[in-house]
């Protein structure tokens, strides 16, 4: 064969070689999610846990299922490093009730369409130095264990913040599904199915303190989940669902308050302040010594047919007023 025409057989044949290689390597491109359009109403009232039944029955959220998002984030925030794709769910948090106005403004003002991260956590980070939250939660270092505060969850014959300590259970990082029904109008866009979530079982050690009984609160007990959806360096935002049952003794079942009371709401949370000392401010996660009194969320009194049966969400704030308590 002459050298000039198998040079060029040669040639030819390296080029077809890069182009396979190259087209091998061409990355698919990402599907986006769009952002819900619609803005939320500044909520009206401030609902606590009601000692009285509701007569209708909000059941238990059904989940809406979506796509599996790895590490979302908004387009507003920068680049996650390779630290910033591991969230870590451990240490001290202050969390917030999503249907406070005030909050919700500055995550979808009027006439926008996507989520405001950065505004909202400058936002969060000034009600939390006032100090003002809706709860409080710390969890150990492996995130198994834990404790979770909220003056929300109440007696309902006294209307006072019961004072027995609620744990954390069984925490672990998996993926969580958040249902279209868990999220206030306007947030439906937060609902879906995410890695790299963290969920636990919340239980109250009822008695402990000695300040109600048996005879008046059986049981306390719910579920945290949640997610990160933003993060900038040492700056993170997290994004969920609380919802803690009340299972009313024999004492109040008999004072006409029902078989349980609830209180449900999502949320978002922040990492806590620090002290001069560089220590993180908030509850203390406990030492991991309690294991619950057997029963888990599923043995809950959840008959979705009990008329009785008080579901209310509870609802922080007194309409536009932000010097207002909203624990």
């Amino acid at each position: 064969m002459p050298p000039k025409r198998k040079a060029a057989e040669e040639s030819t044949t390296k080029a077809a070689k890069k182009t396979k290689v190259a087209a091998a390597k061409a990355p698919s491109k990402p599907v986006a999610s769009k952002a819900s359009k619609k803005a939320a109403p500044p909520a009206k009232d401030r609902v606590a846990l009601s000692p009285t039944p509701t007569a209708k029955t909000i059941t238990e959220p059904q989940t809406k299922e979506s796509s599996v998002v790895t590490d979302p984030a908004s387009a507003s925030s920068k680049s996650l490093t390779k630290s910033d794709a591991e969230p870590v769910y451990s240490g001290k948090f202050d969390w917030y009730s999503t249907f406070l106005p005030f909050l919700h403004r500055e995550y979808l003002p009027a006439g926008t369409r996507k989520p405001r991260y950065p505004e909202l956590y400058a936002t969060l980070l000034k009600f939390q130095a006032k100090p003002d939250f809706s709860g409080r939660f710390a969890l150990s270092e492996s995130g198994a264990t834990g404790a979770f505060a909220c003056s929300q969850i109440v007696n309902p014959f006294s209307d006072e913040a019961l004072e027995d300590p609620v744990y954390v259970l069984n925490g672990e990082r998996e993926a969580i599904s958040i249902g279209s029904q868990e999220m206030p109008k306007g947030q439906e866009g937060a609902a879906g199915t995410f890695e790299n979530g963290y969920r636990c079982d919340l239980e109250m050690d009822v008695g402990a303190s000695g300040e109600c009984g048996a005879s008046m609160i059986s049981k306390v007990g719910g579920t945290l989940k949640m997610r990160r959806v933003w993060s900038d360096g040492d700056k993170e935002l997290f994004e969920g669902y609380v919802k803690v049952i009340v299972t009313h003794g024999a004492t109040l079942r008999r004072k006409g308050h029902g078989p349980s009371s609830s209180m449900a709401t999502p949320i978002w949370a922040i990492r806590a302040r620090r002290d001069e000392e560089g220590e993180e401010i908030g509850i203390d996660e406990g030492d991991g010594s309690y294991f619950g009194g057997g029963g888990g969320y599923d043995d809950l009194d959840l008959d979705d047919d009990d008329e009785e049966d008080d579901y209310g969400g509870c609802r922080y704030g007194a309409d536009d007023d932000e010097e207002g308590d909203y624990y």
